[in-house]
């Protein structure tokens, strides 16, 4: 009983590739959610700079 759980878990447990696998999937996942968070901020500013500059060019025409 002990021998063949320690067995199971040796043969299947995490692989180098398997853990290779999921870092790199883990990490392509940050850079995703990194990336698509700094979009988003870009976005918010861009708009927030845009919006700016339209009030001041309302204020500058009057």
């Amino acid at each position: 009983m002990d021998k063949e759980t320690s067995h199971r878990e040796l043969s299947s447990g995490p692989s180098p590739g398997s853990w290779w696998a999921s870092e790199t999937s883990h990490t392509y996942k940050a850079k995703v959610s990194l990336v698509s968070l700094n979009a988003w901020r870009v976005r918010a500013t861009s708009s927030r700079i845009s919006h700016r500059s339209s009030q001041s060019r309302r204020a500058w025409e009057t």
